[in-house]
C-alpha cells in the first residue's frame, strides 16, 4: 500500500488496493521449469507502477 501511495502520488486505502491491485484475473501456465503469470488487462493499469516500486525496496537492516 505504501510504495503504491508513492509511485501513484494519492492515498490508497486497504479496500481500494485490495480491488485494484490484488483483485486481478490472472491464467498460470506450467512449464517444465517455468510457472508464467499473465495478468488480465484490467491489471495494465497499476501493476506496472507497483513492480517498478517493489523492484526498488530495500531490505530493513537487522
Amino acid at each position: 500500500r505504501c510504495v503504491m501511495e508513492r509511485r501513484t502520488g494519492q492515498g490508497w486505502s486497504l479496500i481500494k488496493l485490495r480491488e485494484q491491485v490484488l483483485k486481478v484475473a490472472a491464467t498460470f501456465t506450467v512449464k517444465a521449469r517455468q510457472i508464467r503469470m499473465r495478468l488480465s488487462v484490467a491489471a495494465d493499469r497499476w501493476w506496472p507502477r507497483l513492480l517498478l516500486g517493489i523492484c526498488r525496496l530495500q531490505p530493513l537492516p537487522d
